[in-house]
C-alpha cells in the first residue's frame, strides 16, 4: 500500500514535468483572427466609413457648376429695340487654384483620418481577441490540471482507505482528502464559467459567429528575436496612431488654407441672351427686333473681416492642438513599448525560472515527503501539502507562460509591427 501511494503521487509529478514543458501547442489563432476582421461589425462599419471618405474626396477639387437662370416677362419690357419678353443667363463662378487645391488636401486629410482609425481598431481588436484567445487556452489548462488532480485524489483516498482498514491511516487523512476534492471542484465550476464567458466575448468579437471549434487548446507562441530585439529596432514613426496623429495635423493645416481662402474675392462670368420682338412703333433703331447678347464678370469682397479673422484664428489653435497630440502619443508609445518591454523580459525571467528551478524542486520535494511518509518519518498532511505546491505552481507557470503570450501582442499592437 505504501509503496501504491508513493507510486501515484510520483506519477503524478512526472506527469506535470512533462506537461509544463509541452505547455504550447499549435494555434488556430490566425483563423479566428480572420474571422473578427471579415465579420465584426465595428470593422466592417470603419470601413464603410473609409469608403463614403473616399468617394467624398473624389468629389472635390472641380469647378463649382455654372448658374443657369431664365426669366420670362409677364409685361413685356420695351427696350429701344423692341420688347423684352424673357432671357437667359448662364454664370460661372471662378474659384481661386487655392481654394480648389485646400478643398482636396482636407477631402484627403479626412480620408487619411478614415484609413488610420480602421488600422487602430483592426490592432485594438486584434489584441484583444488574442487576449481573449490566452485567456481561454490558460483557463482550458487549469482545468485539465484540476481534473487530474481531482482523478489522482480519488486514486489517493482508496489507497488510504485501504490503509485505514490495516490501521495505518487515521480518519482525518480521508476528510483532508474529500475537502481539497471539494474545493477544487467549486474551482473546476469556477473555470467553466469563466470560459463561456471568454467564448462568449470572443463570439461578439466575431460578429455572432460562433468560433468554439476553433480555440486552441494548447498554442505555440513564436517568440523570433523578441527576447534580443534591442528597442531602437521598434520604430514607432509608421505606427496607425502616429499616422491618424499626422493626419489631424494635415487636416488643421488644410482648414486653415481654406479659411484663407475664403477671405479672396469671388470672381464670376456669365453670359446673358435677350429675346427681343420687332417694336410695335418705329423708333428709328435699326438693329429694332434683333436678339441682344451681354458678357458680364462679377466680383465679390468679403468685408466682415472679424469674421474670417476669428474662422482662420480658430483653424490655427486647432492645429497647435493637433502637433501636441502628435507629440504627446509619440511620448506615449516609447514610454508604453519601453513598460511593457520591461515587464515582458521580467515575466519571461521568471518563467524560465519555474521550469528550470521553482518547479523541479517541488517535485523532488514531493518525493522525499513522500518517502519519508512511507517509511513512517513524514506526516500525510506534508505529503499532501507538498503534492498541492506542485499544482499552484504548475498554474502559476501557465499564468506567466500566458501573460508572456499577451505582453508579446501588447508590444505588437504598441509598436504598430508583427515581432
Amino acid at each position: 500500500m505504501i509503496v501504491k501511494v508513493t507510486t501515484i503521487i510520483l506519477f503524478y509529478a512526472t506527469f506535470l514535468t512533462v506537461n509544463t514543458e509541452e505547455a504550447f501547442g499549435k494555434q488556430s489563432i490566425p483563423e479566428i483572427l480572420s474571422l473578427i476582421k471579415s465579420e465584426n461589425n465595428s470593422i466592417l462599419a470603419a470601413r464603410q466609413a473609409l469608403e463614403a471618405s473616399n468617394f467624398a474626396k473624389k468629389g472635390t477639387g472641380y469647378i463649382p457648376d455654372p448658374f443657369f437662370k431664365v426669366n420670362i416677362f409677364g409685361s413685356p419690357i420695351e427696350t429701344r429695340n423692341g420688347p423684352q419678353k424673357s432671357n437667359v443667363m448662364l454664370t460661372q463662378p471662378i474659384p481661386w487654384p487655392s481654394a480648389l487645391r485646400a478643398e482636396i488636401d482636407l477631402a484627403t486629410s479626412k480620408e487619411s483620418l478614415k484609413r488610420e482609425q480602421l488600422e487602430i481598431l483592426l490592432l485594438d481588436l486584434e489584441y484583444y481577441a488574442k487576449s481573449m484567445i490566452f485567456k481561454h487556452v490558460e483557463l482550458t489548462e487549469k482545468l485539465k490540471n484540476k481534473t487530474r488532480m481531482v482523478n489522482t485524489l480519488n486514486n489517493l483516498s482508496k489507497v488510504v482507505l485501504g490503509r485505514l482498514e490495516l490501521g495505518t491511516a487515521s480518519q482525518s487523512e480521508i476528510s483532508r482528502i474529500n475537502i481539497e476534492i471539494a474545493t477544487i471542484l467549486q474551482k473546476i465550476r469556477e473555470i467553466k464559467a469563466k470560459n463561456i464567458e471568454v467564448e462568449n466575448i470572443l463570439k461578439t468579437l466575431s460578429g455572432g459567429k460562433d468560433v468554439s471549434a476553433l480555440l486552441p487548446e494548447k498554442f505555440e507562441v513564436q517568440w523570433g528575436r523578441l527576447g534580443q530585439k534591442s528597442l531602437q529596432d521598434l520604430n514607432i514613426k509608421s505606427h496607425p496612431l502616429i499616422r491618424l496623429a499626422n493626419a489631424k495635423v494635415n487636416t488643421a493645416r488644410a482648414v486653415i488654407a481654406q479659411a484663407r481662402a475664403k477671405r479672396l474675392p469671388k470672381i464670376g462670368a456669365s453670359v446673358s441672351w435677350f429675346r427681343i420682338d420687332k417694336p410695335q412703333s418705329i423708333m428709328g433703331a435699326t438693329d429694332a427686333g434683333k436678339d441682344a447678347w451681354a458678357v458680364g464678370a462679377s466680383v465679390s469682397l468679403p468685408l466682415w473681416q472679424g469674421k474670417y479673422d476669428s474662422m482662420e484664428n480658430s483653424s490655427i489653435a486647432k492645429l497647435s492642438e493637433s502637433e501636441l497630440e502628435l507629440a504627446q502619443k509619440q511620448i506615449e508609445l516609447t514610454e508604453g513599448i519601453n513598460s511593457i518591454f520591461e515587464n515582458f523580459k521580467s515575466v519571461r525571467d521568471i518563467t524560465t525560472m519555474y521550469l528550470n528551478d521553482i518547479l523541479p524542486q517541488a517535485i523532488q520535494t514531493l518525493k522525499s515527503e513522500s518517502d519519508s511518509y512511507s517509511q513512517g518519518k513524514s506526516t500525510f498532511e506534508k505529503v499532501i501539502e507538498s503534492y498541492l505546491r506542485i499544482v499552484k505552481f504548475e498554474d502559476q507557470l501557465i499564468e506567466n507562460q500566458v501573460k508572456q503570450a499577451t505582453l508579446k501582442a501588447a508590444l505588437e499592437k504598441m509598436s504598430g509591427q508583427s515581432l
